[in-house]
């Protein structure tokens, strides 16, 4: 089809999108006016378009980039509508699909099988078939698709952000939920045809449920949303699931519990389950925690290899239980402060080891001003904590690119700057302070 009729659907859709973020209550933030909210989609469109400018002209190679073959596969299921409905619906429900007239289709595919599994399901099918959906309205048109993602993952932030939006000065939400927009790894990978938008549209909504059913524990609705974000996650990237249960069941016990014992339920229900992840290779073949991180390592050294990556790291080999526990701290070192100045070789690193800083001083600002113990929400306060440690251990042990680090990490950084705003005493801060001394003079 023609550019204007691309154009102009894609901007149908946005403006949709734009109107729904205006009328929808669900948009509604305290502190935040509507336009403000429309104008922070309109910067995720932008990001989206310029990561699709991106993969076009400095990383053109389509059969093997994330933010094409997604949806290329997706497209040729689109066309099976047409000429093999059935075979159409048999992708989509993943019906019968040992089938030899459904297997034929996989030569034509980039991304539908993998031969990286180890017993553990395989999440691409997942973002094909998203991707099918929107095909349904999109015909073709891969702007469509942009717009579509980027929405899922504004969704998601959203709910992040009225999971903790109580606890941040009304004067500060807009700043507040910008740094959910505008850091820089959190707006370019969320905005684009990649698994984070759905990644972070399903993490929103189940961390969200999860908060809720704290303070409404008779609303059947924020038990099945949960339900469902959670299965709908474990589609989409297995490892947000695996780096977050720890923290899900302990902070479920955490709030329908409230024994003698419970301050040490978080780390008890930790080190609990790390003993049943060393031994769960008994009950099923994807089990065994470290030979699987190992091999899922060994694998991201091939594909640094086959593509020549050239922000490829050395990191220590996951071989024993020993080995991955001392090697922790460091891995979590990797996770949110590289690139450092080592790495840096061009802009986009540069942009990374800025980033690197401003996490180390989001670190620093959660040390130094801190609410008192007795102010904190504890539970949730605790899950953030678990999801951001757990998922540092997990990424920077395994994955040793880069480029991969800033992309992989984008839902530790969200909860890190959760944490930030939930354990955070705004009024210590020396910004606040004064623009609070300035509200009482005036």
């Amino acid at each position: 089809m023609s550019l204007a009729i691309h154009v102009g659907l894609t901007a149908f859709y946005a403006v949709a999108f734009l109107w729904i973020i205006r009328e929808c209550s669900f948009f509604k933030i305290a502190g935040l006016s509507s336009r403000a909210m429309q104008i922070l989609f309109g910067v995720k469109l932008l990001a989206g378009f310029g990561l699709w400018a991106i993969y076009t002209w400095y990383y053109p190679y389509r059969n093997t980039s994330d933010a094409f073959k997604y949806f290329d596969d997706a497209m040729i299921i689109v066309d099976m509508l047409r000429s093999e409905p059935q075979h159409f619906f048999q992708f989509l429900f993943g019906i019968n699909m040992d089938a030899p007239e459904i297997v034929a289709y996989f030569e034509e595919m980039h991304c539908w099988t993998s031969s990286y599994s180890y017993g553990i399901a395989h999440d691409n099918p997942t973002i094909i078939r998203i991707n099918v959906l929107v095909g349904l309205v999109s015909f073709g048109m891969y702007h469509v698709h942009t717009v579509f993602f980027s929405f899922m993952s504004f969704i998601g932030l959203v709910a992040l952000f009225k999971s903790i939006s109580n606890t941040i000065p009304q004067s500060f939400r807009t700043f507040a939920f910008s740094l959910f927009i505008c850091f820089p790894s959190i707006l370019l990978w969320s905005s684009g045809v990649l698994k984070e938008g759905p990644l972070i549209l399903g993490f929103g909504i189940m961390v969200y449920c999860l908060f809720q059913i704290r303070n409404s524990r008779r609303s059947a609705r924020y038990y099945v949303g949960f339900l469902v974000s959670f299965a709908f996650l474990f589609t989409i990237k297995g490892y947000v699931i695996l780096s977050a249960l720890p923290a899900i069941i302990s902070y479920v016990i955490f709030i329908f519990w409230s024994g003698a014992m419970r301050k040490w339920l978080f780390p008890a229900v930790h080190i609990l389950l790390f003993l049943v992840a060393l031994n769960a290779h008994h009950f099923f073949i994807g089990g065994d925690l470290i030979y699987v991180l190992g091999m899922k390592q060994t694998d991201f050294y091939n594909v640094a290899r086959m593509t020549q990556a050239g922000s490829a790291i050395e990191i220590p080999k996951i071989e024993s239980v020993t080995q991955f526990i001392v090697n922790s701290p460091s891995a979590v070192y990797r996770t949110f402060f590289r690139p450092d100045i080592r790495d840096v070789k061009g802009v986009f690193q540069l942009v990374g080891l800025l980033e690197s800083l401003f996490t180390m001083a989001i670190i620093t600002v959660v040390v130094v001003f801190r609410k008192k113990a007795s102010e904190i929400r504890k539970g949730e306060s605790l899950f953030l904590l678990s999801v951001v440690l757990s998922m540092g251990v997990l990424i920077g042990s395994v994955v040793p690119v880069v480029g991969a680090l800033i992309r992989y990490k984008v839902p530790a950084l969200i909860a890190l700057l959760m944490l930030l705003f939930l354990v955070v005493d705004w009024k210590r801060l020396p910004l606040i302070s004064r623009e609070n001394a300035r509200a009482r003079l005036g």
